[in-house]
């Protein structure tokens, strides 16, 4: 077992190295006896053992209880006893406690007892330098103990897990002893193949670089078969050798050497004896090796070793290797080879060749090449593959060419570098050397390489040295560029492109691409334009974009542009650009300029424009210049607005749209747009109208938008028209024009224009009108034209007005619409508006109604005055407005006396002759008319017979009044008949009715003066 040490040194156990912090051992007395002390708590971590644990030094007596009640061999037997640690692939018991009692892992890095403090005679067991003892001075770093077989005996692995034990070391040593035999005599071309093969293969393999490079080359020598090596013996002797050892060894045997060998080695050897391998085989060799040793040894070299080459022989290095293995490889080899080679040999390579080499190098390797080398690398290669390598390689190779050889390369070789490069790169090329690049561009090319390179080619060089280019390269430029790319640019660029064409060139590109140059500039870009060039600018452009392209270009075109070039324009170009231009746009023209953009445009499209567009145009150019447009455009332009549009005009212009069009005009406009211009018009605007022009405006609108178009435009139209007009207009557009205007309108219009304008309006028809404006009408034509106009006429004026506003009406013209208007038809008034008409009669217009009239409106009334229910005052009293009952009332006596004369003699008798009912006749000589004929009744003072008041009180605005008897009449100045047998009852009452309406409030003080 060994030294176990001073076991008083172990303090209080093993324990206290422990992570759990228990003493599981208790404590040494210092005697071989441990203090045993395990608390009953699990805390200890033996709970499963019954806190009855045995340690195994309890007594120390050797009789050593060595952990075999723990179910193993703990490896102790060969001192007498099982230590139960034969296996060492058991559980110890411990690991459950959470401590490393050191056998856990078994990882072969065992942890022994040592670092609590003693020796537990274990390192024998697990060091190989104490475990092994030889006379040679074995290495065993890489080993890590294995634990022991079968027999007992401890064995170890190696780092290729190969065991190591006794055996081995046994051969191990038999081996080197037998190196102790050969020296620099020993004879390797006759030295026995086997036995050289066996002592090769019995080197252990991290001992090969402690032997003589000559020893090994001298076993290489002698055997003649490396394929039973395995390839780790193979790498240790290649790489352990001197690197003339392999001149010495010969092409074959390093081929096969370089055969048996892992290829990724190479990468691990030192490069000498890399170099020194593969120069070593000759060119055919490198046919027959696999694609990955020359790979491994392409990558085992380095930048300076490929230059150490033969010619022929690096080339058929490169040749034979597999071209996509190159960007594995590493960038500083793969520039070696790539720069090893004669250039003259890159045109003898395979395309992928030169691809493969140059996907593999970087930027900055191709900086290092000379000129021509590079121009021959590059133009060898085929233009095709510059899209497949990697931007940043072909940046290098373009970058890294003199930008004189760039009109060397073929147009495909610079459209190929331009395509395997992306937008960033074009950004890092000296001005001058991108220049060259681009100018020696086939311009036809830049369409296939794809925008972003373009846009990377025109904004990589400086403003200068892009307007240097030239119409083609512009030209092609533009071709290769999408639509939105030009938003990108700064304007200046697409502004330069535009100009450095020639104008022939715009007609080469297609619509997007003239499109997105228009985009990409802005307004003062254009001014830079020639006019002739603007000019073809705009008139290449399909004409439907101009809409998308943005106002403020399309502005920029259209006033680039000299005035004249309008014409030359198609119409569909003029209309395009008013479409994409916007309302304050034409505010920014001169004033002919814009009419001359106006004055070449195609009427008809002004309708395709947009109102907005439309009023730009039109308000943006001055009134002088807008008179100067034809009818057919003054027409366009009205089509092409909105009805609300005309609002927002000066009314000058709007007259000056309607007035200059022509009569024949007016029938193209839709209804809204006549209307529209109505609206947008002033009342005097319309006298700025010839006759016949104003009428044909008029005939051409819909009658029934007339009363929509405001009392200015209604009026306007109405008294601007001659008088003959209105017999010739059919009468709705009267009625419209009338139902347009307002009440005070109509004082606008002289005596005999009113007059026309009435008397064409069908009577029916006033109806349609509203009541204020035909009051208006009314009021505003003199009454003694109401007799010429005649009774339908006024009729129908009367009765479109409202009740309560006839009585605003004054009395003259209310007289005479009842002297006009036939009796019967009289007859048929609304009470109310009846009513209104007589209540404002002078009374003395009422005395001198004819009979018939008087009987009209007391029927209109509902006043049945001899009817057998009598006249009913109250309720003639109850509707308002108050009338002249009472003057009608005494006027009526010649009615009662016209109606009672024949169809009533017998009824009346004797009150026939009464001289009260013959008062209506011529009155006496010396009687005033009107006073009555006879005695005054007895009892009562002489009067007239019409100063009467009612036998009741009649509240004022009411027409009641307290009921009476109709005889029994009280006041003073009543003239009452009192012949009782001349006056029947019926007559009685009806007289008293008479009375009763005579003494009405409202004009009973003008009948007591009147009378």
């Amino acid at each position: 077992m060994g030294d176990m040490g001073d076991m008083g040194d172990m303090g209080d156990g093993f324990g206290s190295d422990f992570d759990n912090e228990f003493d599981d051992f208790g404590e040494f007395d210092g005697e071989g006896e441990f203090v045993h002390s395990v608390e009953e708590s699990d805390s200890t971590g033996f709970g499963d053992f019954d806190n009855e644990f045995d340690d195994g030094f309890d007594d120390f007596d050797n009789e050593f209880n060595d952990f075999d009640e723990f179910g193993f061999d703990d490896g102790f037997d060969e001192f007498g006893f099982d230590d139960g640690f034969d296996e060492f692939g058991f559980d110890d018991g411990f690991d459950e406690f959470g401590f490393d009692d050191g056998f856990d892992d078994f990882d072969n890095e065992f942890n022994d007892f040592d670092e609590f403090g003693f020796d537990d005679g274990f390192d024998e067991f697990y060091d190989p330098d104490e475990f092994f003892e030889s006379e040679f001075d074995f290495s065993f770093d890489s080993m890590e103990y294995g634990g022991v077989d079968e027999f007992g005996e401890a064995f170890f692995v190696d780092e290729y897990g190969e065991v190591y034990d006794s055996a081995a070391q046994e051969e191990r040593e038999n081996t080197y002893a037998a190196f102790n035999e050969l020296d620099a005599e020993t004879d390797w071309d006759n030295y026995d193949p086997d036995a050289a093969a066996e002592l090769i293969d019995g080197i252990y393999i991290d001992d090969i670089d402690d032997f003589d490079s000559d020893i090994l080359e001298g076993l290489l020598i002698a055997s003649d078969d490396y394929s039973a090596f395995d390839d780790d013996t193979m790498f240790g002797f290649a790489n352990s050798m001197d690197a003339d050892a392999f001149g010495d060894l010969g092409g074959d045997r390093v081929f096969d050497m370089a055969t048996t060998m892992d290829w990724e080695d190479f990468d691990d050897m030192d490069n000498d004896n890399v170099f020194a391998m593969a120069t070593t085989l000759d060119a055919d060799s490198y046919g027959l090796l696999e694609d990955d040793a020359l790979m491994g040894m392409a990558m085992g070299l380095e930048y300076d070793d490929f230059l150490a080459f033969e010619d022929d022989q690096l080339y058929g290095f490169v040749e034979n290797m597999d071209w996509e293995d190159f960007d594995d490889i590493g960038n500083d080899s793969v520039r070696g080879m790539a720069m090893g080679l004669d250039a003259d040999a890159y045109g003898t390579l395979d395309d992928d060749y030169l691809k493969g080499m140059a996907g593999g190098m970087e930027f900055d390797d191709f900086q290092e090449f000379e000129d021509d080398q590079l121009y021959g690398f590059v133009d060898n290669m085929d233009w095709e593959d510059f899209d497949d390598i990697g931007n940043d390689s072909v940046r290098g190779m373009a970058m890294g060419m003199d930008a004189d050889d760039y009109g060397l390369l073929g147009d495909d070789h610079l459209m190929g570098m331009a395509m395997g490069m992306e937008f960033d790169d074009f950004f890092e090329f000296e001005d001058d050397q991108l220049f060259g690049f681009v100018d020696n561009m086939d311009w036809e090319d830049f369409d296939d390489i794809g925008s972003d390179g373009v846009m990377g080619m025109a904004m990589g060089m400086d403003l200068t040295s892009f307007e240097d280019l030239g119409s083609d390269h512009m030209m092609g430029m533009a071709m290769g560029l999408e639509l939105d790319d030009f938003m990108d640019f700064e304007d200046d660029y697409v502004m330069t492109m535009a100009t450095g064409m020639d104008v022939e060139a715009y007609g080469t590109l297609d619509d997007d691409t003239m499109m997105g140059m228009a985009m990409g500039m802005d307004f003062d870009d254009f001014m830079m334009f020639e006019d002739d060039q603007m000019f073809g600018f705009v008139d290449n452009m399909d004409w439907e974009d101009f809409d998308d392209i943005g106002n403020d270009s399309v502005r920029g075109m259209a006033m680039g542009m000299d005035a004249d070039d309008y014409g030359l324009l198609g119409d569909d170009h003029l209309m395009g650009m008013a479409m994409g231009m916007e309302f304050d746009d034409f505010f920014e023209f001169e004033d002919d300029q814009l009419f001359g953009f106006v004055d070449n445009m195609d009427w008809e499209d002004f309708d395709d424009i947009g109102s907005d567009g439309v009023m730009g145009m039109a308000m943006g150019m001055d009134l002088t210049s807008f008179e100067d447009l034809g009818s057919d455009h003054m027409m366009g332009m009205a089509m092409g607005l909105e009805l609300d549009d005309f609002m927002d005009f000066e009314d000058d212009y709007v007259m000056t749209m309607a007035t200059g069009m022509d009569v024949e005009a007016y029938g193209t406009l839709d209804d809204d747009t006549m209307m529209g211009m109505a609206m947008g018009m002033e009342t005097d605007d319309f006298l700025m109208f010839e006759d016949d022009q104003l009428f044909g405006f008029v005939v051409e609108m819909d009658p029934t938008t007339l009363d929509e178009v405001g009392s200015d435009a209604a009026l306007g139209m109405a008294v601007a028209l001659d008088v003959e007009a209105y017999a010739t207009l059919e009468d709705d557009y009267l009625v419209g024009m009338a139902a347009g205007m307002e009440f005070d309108d109509f004082e606008v219009f002289d005596d005999e224009q009113l007059y026309g304008f009435v008397e064409n309006i069908e009577p029916e028809n006033f109806d349609e009108i509203d009541s204020d404006s035909v009051r208006g009408m009314a009021t505003n034509i003199e009454p003694d034209a109401y007799d010429d106009l005649g009774s339908e006429l006024v009729e129908g004026i009367a009765t479109a007005i409202d009740p309560l506003e006839i009585t605003a009406l004054d009395p003259e013209r209310k007289t005479a619409i009842i002297e006009v208007v036939e009796p019967e038809s009289l007859a048929e008034f609304d009470g109310d508006l009846l009513g209104g008409i007589v209540a404002g009669v002078e009374p003395d217009n009422i005395a001198e109604w004819d009979p018939e009239v008087e009987l009209a409106i007391l029927e209109g009334l509902d006043c049945d005055v001899m009817g057998t229910a009598g006249a009913d005052f109250d309720q003639l009293l109850d509707s308002p407005p108050d009338t002249n009952f009472d003057d009608i009332a005494t006027a009526a006596i010649g009615a009662v006396t016209q109606q009672a004369g024949e169809e009533f003699e017998d009824l009346l008798g004797a009150l026939a002759n009464i001289e009260l009912f013959e008062a209506v006749a011529p009155a006496p000589e010396g009687v005033e008319e009107g006073e009555p004929v006879g005695p005054a009744p007895e009892g009562a003072d002489e009067g007239t017979g019409a100063e009467t008041e009612a036998t009741g009180e009649v509240t004022e605005g009411t027409g009641q009044g307290d009921a009476g008897t109709g005889a029994e009449t009280e006041g003073t100045g009543e003239g009452e008949a009192t012949d009782e047998e001349s006056n029947s009852e019926s007559s009685e009452e009806s007289v008293d009715a008479d009375l009763q309406t005579e003494s009405s409030e409202e004009s009973s003080e003008e009948s007591d003066s009147a009378e």
